[in-house]
């Protein structure tokens, strides 16, 4: 070791002038302990804590190896009586939060955890980043969404480059995950000015602490100095995104409210104002849990049996990559069997599943039975599930049994605002329901949903009140227009475009001003909400390209069909390096989930004539073909479907035998008359083709090379 490199104490002193007399002794520690003998070396270190008993270099030593052994108990009691007397140390500080956290979890370990936050940032960055990525696990777990990506924010700015990796890509998925309302993704920055109300030297003292994830302690500060009665939205807007990073979702509610109400700009308390709202919807009390709950098998195989006998249960397709399903079999538990004619299917017999089930088996490595899981609501579709299988399955299912609760072992694997539960429902279509009738169902759903449920609805975001009870009251004018973007964020989760302007205008809320933006704006830096009130015509080719990757990223449907819309109709596509006839497959497949039939077909014409321009015609054309197919097939009776199977049929099947193979199976599926069979296949038929189609009205097929009937492209 070098004697004139800083002391590994954390002294700030030289190694020479401070703990010299330990060096040989902390060597042999290190070389036991990059032979893989951890055990030698904490007696080694343990020896040395008697004869140096207030070391810091041999108490942080011997509490990371103590960490790095599993045994974060001990490490945390080596530790405490040190930090007593050098409550500072950075080293010391950092894993008295990494031990504490190991050992408790978190928010127990809280306390101890931001202590490290503040104390050992500066100095020992990568354990603090470690610290801050497993706290937003934590949070991620707990629906604490604000929390948990702040807290991955935190990391990506103090890790290593491998750590920064990390933590990017964790951002990027988060930012990208669908089933998150939109509001609660992306990035949220506190308001550039604060105002008068509080004191320079206050608003820098919290900015240092944010800085170093102390959010708590911050917006104490700015409380503190603010006082209860002060008139400051934009203050409180930032004491409610503090106390939301810290995990305090319902003091976070309860300032974003606050900062709602005192807004005179609309934009921008309707965003306070829907971020408290779905706060308030994740909170414990008006939250349902989602509960699993486990149980051993004594027989897979009988198990399976009575499943698939059950009218109610419904086995899933198995997953096309063995590796990315560890389950022998899935199911959905119906409410009702699905016996209704698929052809004759109304939404009032549509089945719902109100359970998903999964059978694993033993593990050949490990003495583990086999065992089954089932997902459900707590409460009554919970019961039902456990009901069903009780009867069915008898003596099949063994005890897996929790010791302190003598009942069957169950975790909470999410939650589900209670307002959400009635107000969306979970169709299951049996294999054979053509598109038409799921597409019509869902439409007739959705119409519901949005012109007579929502709108009767009691929300609590309304104190009680329902949204037509809310329509012209002057005071509840940011609510209302803030409960139309929750609804518009879950609708978002299910792909669905809500039409907001005119539920908007049906209860007499107008929408947002538009969101002014220049050359010097960040648009990296304006939150998902924001980003939808910026016109996308406006912006230049380069914040186009940024909006664009942002909204393809996110994809809140309607706001990433107006972004693709500018993209393409500007012609930048290829100048913001996005590939055109992907966003048109993106945007037809976001008008496809969201049962707009008819834009949808139009975003394949598009990405037609895109493709025909293109270096490579053929292939790009029978992708977008092959995908009008599908689309299609939703109403066999289509009459533009005939002219696509018999093109693709004449056109690309004489070309690709496979095809021909594929659509032979595609028709006889879907039961329709191949619309091929009625002209007569030149030539001989390749004999890749199963079957040798012939329609020519003889028992065989001309033999190869006798008069050709019809000649098809591809036969010179």
């Amino acid at each position: 070791m070098d004697p004139y490199a800083l002391c590994p104490c954390g002294s700030g002193k030289k190694l020479k002038f401070c703990c010299q007399a330990i060096i040989g002794e902390m060597e042999k520690v290190e070389r036991l302990q990059d032979n893989n003998q951890p055990r030698m070396a904490l007696q080694l270190l343990e020896s040395l804590g008697k004869s140096h008993p207030e070391n810091p270099w041999v108490v942080t030593r011997t509490a990371l190896s103590l960490i790095d052994d599993a045994r974060p108990g001990e490490a945390e009691a080596v530790l405490r009586p040190f930090l007593r007397e050098h409550r500072d140390h950075p080293l010391a500080n950092a894993l008295y939060g990494v031990a504490v956290l190991n050992r408790d979890g978190y928010p127990e370990a809280k306390r101890a955890v931001h202590r490290a936050f503040r104390m050992a940032a500066a100095q020992f960055p990568e354990i603090v980043a470690n610290l801050a990525m497993s706290v937003a696990v934590g949070y991620l777990d707990q629906a604490q969404y604000l929390a948990a990506r702040q807290h991955m924010v935190f990391a990506l700015r103090l890790g290593s480059e491998e750590q920064r990796k990390q933590a990017f890509s964790a951002l990027l998925e988060f930012d990208g995950d669908q089933s998150i309302p939109y509001p609660l993704r992306g990035p949220h920055e506190p308001p550039r000015e604060m105002g008068t109300e509080v004191d320079r030297e206050v608003i820098e003292k919290a900015q240092r602490l944010s800085l170093f994830g102390c959010w708590q302690e911050a917006g104490g500060r700015l409380e503190d100095a603010l006082g209860e009665d002060a008139n400051s939205p934009t203050v409180w807007h930032w004491i409610g995104l503090l106390r939301a990073w810290d995990g305090d979702d319902v003091g976070a509610s309860e300032a974003l409210h606050s900062a709602a109400s005192q807004y005179t700009e609309f934009g921008v308390a309707v965003e306070c104002e829907t971020l408290a709202q779905l706060l308030d919807q994740y909170g414990p009390e008006q939250t349902r849990n989602m509960r699993a709950q486990r149980f051993d098998v004594r027989s897979v195989g009988q198990l399976l049996t009575k499943l698939d006998e059950v009218g109610r249960c419904v086995r899933l397709p198995a997953p096309e990559s063995e590796a990315d399903e560890a389950s022998v079999a899935r199911y959905l538990l119906l409410d009702r069997e699905a016996n209704t004619d698929p052809a004759a299917l109304t939404r009032e017999e549509a089945p719902r599943h109100i359970a998903e089930m999964a059978v694993f088996d033993s593990p050949e490595s490990a003495d583990v039975p086999a065992q089954l899981l089932v997902s459900a609501l707590e409460g009554g579709p919970l019961e039902s599930a456990v009901e069903m299988l009780t009867e069915a399955a008898g003596d099949l299912l063994g005890s897996d049994e929790d010791a302190e609760s003598d009942g069957p072992v169950s975790a909470v694997s999410g939650m589900v605002p209670r307002e959400q539960i009635d107000l969306f429902q979970n169709y299951y279509f049996p294999p054979r329901t053509l598109g038409k009738i799921r597409t019509a169902i869902q439409k007739e759903e959705w119409d519901e949903v949005v012109l007579e449920r929502w709108p009767n609805m009691a929300l609590a975001g309304l104190e009680g009140r329902s949204p037509q009870e809310a329509a012209g009251d002057e005071s509840m004018r940011v609510r209302l227009a803030a409960a139309i973007a929750v609804l518009d964020a879950y609708c978002a989760v299910r792909s669905f475009i809500l039409p907001e302007s005119d539920l908007g205008e049906r209860l007499g809320v107008s929408p947002a001003e538009a969101c002014e933006v220049s050359e010097a704006t960040d648009l990296n830096e304006l939150s998902l909400m924001q980003l939808r009130r910026v016109n996308p015509d406006s912006l230049s080719e380069s914040q186009l390209e940024q909006v664009a990757q942002r909204a393809l990223l996110a994809r809140h449907p309607a706001h990433a069909l107006e972004v693709i819309r500018s993209v393409i109709e500007r012609g930048l596509a290829e100048k913001i390096k996005v590939d055109a006839e992907s966003l048109c497959a993106a945007a037809s497949e976001i008008c496809r989930g969201s049962m707009r039939v008819e834009e949808s077909l139009e975003w394949i014409e598009r990405g037609k004539s895109v493709a025909e321009a293109s270096e490579r015609p053929f292939e790009r054309l029978l992708q977008w073909k092959l995908r009008e197919m599908s689309y299609r097939l939703d109403d066999p009776e289509d009459p533009v479907l005939r002219d696509i199977l018999r093109e693709l049929w004449e056109h690309y099947g004489s070309k690709l035998p496979w095809l021909r193979e594929r659509l032979t199976d595609i028709v006889t599926q879907m039961e329709i008359d191949a619309p091929w069979e009625s002209v007569v296949v030149a030539g001989s038929v390749p004999d890749q083709v199963e079957g040798n189609i012939w329609s020519g009205g003889e028992s065989d097929p001309p033999a190869a090379g006798g008069e050709k009937k019809l000649w098809l492209p591809g036969d010179d």
